[in-house]
């Protein structure tokens, strides 16, 4: 009953922009099926028994069943106590945010958005493509998104101290560019290079900045510029590097990578294949996804797939 729209892209978000649509969804469909729900009572401990599960809640409160299904999300609490009925658990690290950036003349462009780039990480082969915005501390957009999810344990693993290399012009070789400077230097000779835009997909103030990030003075002609200078304007355009120092400080990270290995879920019907009646879904597992609805179908199709599952047992 959600009315969605799709980008360009193929991501698929609600009409209204309100993740609470969603929330209002599931709520519905659970109070129509019936669905009891308890507050306030936080799961303490899993215990198995012979007939089942066993749930021992904070007030004390113990809850017996026959099939447990874990739809947690990312929580430390109940990994730990999955871990501790002897659940391998991947360790559980960020993803999908934005890159901190320390470079104070790339934060003057905060707004800025570019249409297509690619953007690699620095010494590995994870690269992604799509739009690039730039903000007051750095890179976001989906670009920047999803290659914080593609290189999620890899940024991690170097505590966000790392670069990442931006193709701005992904559709051209460099050598392709690097022939448009030396026409450019030879027809626009007696111009500015920062008065002159040679291309379309660079945004009037991102050709300024990239010009005088490869050391062109504001006030050199083309004529007089060195090859070394374009070679590096070049660079700039095809190959930037930019050193990440952190991640989002905004606490605005939006799923988890790591959880529940893949390997011990059946995921025909999500239930352990160490322990019959015990079910994962959603982001208990490890499975993270880049925005635009794709967590959401993984969390529709684990639920199915658990609850399905469940039903078999209880059929048979």
């Amino acid at each position: 009953g959600v009315l969605l729209k799709t980008e360009e892209d193929g991501r698929m978000f609600p009409v209204s922009d309100d993740s609470a649509t969603i929330v209002e969804c599931l709520m519905n469909a659970a109070q129509n099926a019936g669905v009891k729900i308890q507050y306030g009572s936080g799961i303490q401990q899993i215990v198995k028994v012979d007939s089942g599960w066993q749930l021992i809640l904070s007030d004390g409160i113990h809850f017996s069943c026959d099939a447990l299904v874990m739809a947690t999300g990312s929580s430390n609490q109940c990994w730990n106590m999955l871990a501790q009925l002897g659940v391998e658990i991947i360790k559980p690290v960020p993803s999908l945010f934005t890159f901190h950036i320390p470079e104070k003349k790339l934060h003057a462009l905060s707004g800025l958005s570019v249409n297509n780039v690619t953007m690699k990480l620095e010494g590995t082969k994870i690269q992604t493509e799509g739009p690039l915005l730039v903000t007051h501390f750095g890179f976001s957009g989906p670009a920047t998104l999803k290659l914080s999810a593609w290189a999620a344990c890899e940024l991690a693993a170097s505590e966000y101290k790392a670069a990442v290399l931006i193709n701005f012009l992904p559709e051209l070789k460099a050598s392709a560019v690097n022939a448009l400077l030396l026409d450019a230097r030879m027809e626009h000779n007696r111009k500015l290079p920062r008065n002159t835009f040679l291309f379309e997909e660079i945004p009037r103030r991102l050709w300024e900045f990239l010009v005088q990030r490869s050391g062109i003075s504001d006030n050199l002609n083309w004529a007089d510029i060195p090859n070394r200078y374009l070679n590096k304007l070049t660079e700039e355009l095809t190959n930037g590097r930019y050193t990440l120092d952190g991640k989002s400080t905004f606490k605005d990270e939006f799923v988890t990578c790591g959880g529940v290995e893949l390997n011990e879920v059946d995921l025909r019907t999500m239930q352990s294949k160490k322990f019959p009646g015990l079910f994962f879904c959603g982001e208990t597992v490890n499975v993270d996804a880049v925005t635009g609805g794709f967590n959401f179908q993984w969390a529709w199709t684990s639920g199915f797939n658990a609850a399905s599952g469940v039903e078999a047992i209880f059929n048979t």
